[in-house]
């Protein structure tokens, strides 16, 4: 696998061209911590202890995700106003020759880009772009929509993984969407170190198709336990291969026809407050890849060679189907080494290893999922640390699966 891209692609591509992905944002001085949101009543309580394997016919199935395929994509733009254009196109891998010394990370980051971009309605923009490039589809098929973030902190829950986490299920007719809640929409990662974003930043690169992109997100449908999801999930970029289609209708490789394909048209319809414009291209999943930093070397003396830890890693590209991930090794930000590495054969290890887990993994979610479609308001799910799940009523907050409009379109048969 060549990671270079080839000489038509580079003509049409520049390295960082516009500012540094749009997560980052100024730096300032220290911030407070924001306090975390108000909780509701609490309903009852799932403890990890309790968890037991699946005894019903729906979901005592083969605990694997199949059937899984491309439905749509966005990219959002650097605008005042929220704006997406569909398909979009990630990032490509565009590495520069040679090795690099790269600074630290410094700066603040988004937690989650979509809610700071679109706080009251998070996850339109994905339910946009799927009616948008589906426009017959029938949301009443689909069983769950949340993003890889959230599906990961309850399959982290059912691990025995330590870690705080809350989401609201918010029903839409049959549907249960899972809406990733952060102490504010603007909340910040917390202790930023490394090289990671500084890397994407000087190994990827918008095509000049895409002008003012900012975060590519990825939106799949897939079932698993009995149900059938929808997951949205950012992509870092994407890899041209050898047999990598520029555009799905079109393979011509003339460089004039590229860049009329990549061009952005001007078309746009306004949703209420999301601009939704037509552009960039479609780029198949096979293409797409997850790309890690890891330090070469152990800070021991003599240093070793730092194996990289693929615990937490393959769950979580279990999740989004990523099928390869990009490694660039680094000895104090010099980065040398540079590994791209199949995953699919890993992830169905890591399934066949968790069987169990991950059939426990699908009881729980058909307790959350029928406890949300019977209950008469909104359910928030708190966890704290190593704590239960808590079921509590949702207080105090505005954010919501779609407005009316959407809803309406969504739960139409």
């Amino acid at each position: 696998m060549d990671p270079r891209i080839n000489s038509t692609q580079a003509k049409l591509s520049s390295r960082r061209p516009f500012p540094p992905r749009w997560q980052k944002i100024e730096a300032t001085k220290k911030r407070p911590e924001t306090p975390a949101p108000s909780k509701g009543q609490l309903l009852f309580e799932i403890d990890r202890s309790e968890l037991k394997l699946p005894g019903s016919v729906d979901c005592d199935g083969d605990p694997r995700i199949t059937a899984c395929t491309d439905l749509a994509s966005y990219t959002w733009l650097n605008k005042a106003n929220p704006t997406i254009i569909v398909p979009g196109e990630p990032p490509v891998w565009n590495p520069p020759a040679g090795s690099r010394q790269l600074k630290g990370d410094r700066g603040d980051y988004l937690r989650d880009p979509n809610a700071a971009k679109y706080p009251t309605y998070p996850m339109e923009p994905a339910i946009q772009a799927i009616l948008h490039e589906n426009p017959g589809f029938n949301g009443q098929k689909i069983n769950i929509v949340t993003c890889s973030s959230t599906l990961g902190n309850i399959s982290r829950f059912v691990r025995g993984v330590h870690k705080d986490f809350r989401f609201i299920m918010d029903k839409v007719g049959s549907t249960i969407f899972f809406l990733r809640r952060e102490n504010s929409p603007t909340e910040l990662i917390p202790d930023v170190r490394g090289y990671g974003h500084n890397f994407l930043d000087e190994y990827t690169s918008w095509d000049r198709g895409v002008r003012g992109s900012e975060s590519h997100q990825r939106v799949i449908r897939y079932e698993f336990g009995g149900f059938h999801f929808v997951i949205r999930f950012e992509a870092d970029g994407y890899i041209v291969k050898k047999d990598t289609d520029i555009e799905e209708r079109d393979g011509n490789s003339d460089v004039k026809d590229l860049i009329d394909l990549m061009k952005v048209e001007t078309s746009a319809r306004k949703t209420d407050d999301l601009t939704v414009e037509k552009g960039g291209r479609r780029i198949m999943m096979k293409d797409i890849v997850d790309i890690k930093t890891r330090a070469r070397y152990t800070n021991t003396n003599p240093p070793t060679i730092k194996e990289i830890d693929w615990t937490d890693i393959t769950p979580r590209l279990w999740i989004s189907q990523i099928p390869t991930v990009i490694v660039g090794y680094h000895k104090f930000g010099h980065f040398e080494d540079i590994d791209i590495k199949p995953m699919k054969n890993m992830i169905s290890q890591w399934e066949k290893e968790n069987e169990n887990s991950l059939r426990k993994l699908a009881s729980l979610l058909h307790e959350l999922v029928e406890s949300a479609l019977t209950s008469r308001t909104r359910l928030e799910i708190c966890r704290e640390g190593s704590g239960p799940l808590e079921v509590r009523r949702v207080c105090d907050c505005n954010m919501e699966a779609l407005p009316v409009g959407l809803k309406e379109r969504w739960a139409k048969v």
